[in-house]
């Protein structure tokens, strides 16, 4: 389950639910604080299904891969999936 208030967010993908700015939108409605990069007060990375253009991989962007780093030295950052996060919306 996803805590939005006073949680650090960070979106990356291409969203099937609608352009990255309603993402952030709907995340700062419920409480939640939106970044544009990975931080150690980074609590939830939300990854679209839909790979993004600019990722460097076919799986996994920048943002994915200092996530990775991020909890492998001690964050506390949760990985969720856009089907998860719409459950979590709502929607």
């Amino acid at each position: 389950m996803l805590v939005f208030e006073n949680s650090g967010f960070v979106v990356t993908g291409a969203f099937s639910l609608g352009p990255r700015k309603i993402i952030e939108g709907w995340i700062v409605e419920r409480g939640g604080l939106v970044s544009k990069s990975i931080s150690r007060s980074t609590d939830y990375l939300i990854v679209a299904a839909i790979a993004s253009r600019d990722w460097l991989h076919s799986h996994q962007g920048t943002k994915i891969i200092e996530a990775r780093k991020l909890r492998e030295s001690g964050g506390r950052i949760h990985f969720v999936e856009e089907l998860t996060f719409r459950k979590a919306l709502g929607f």
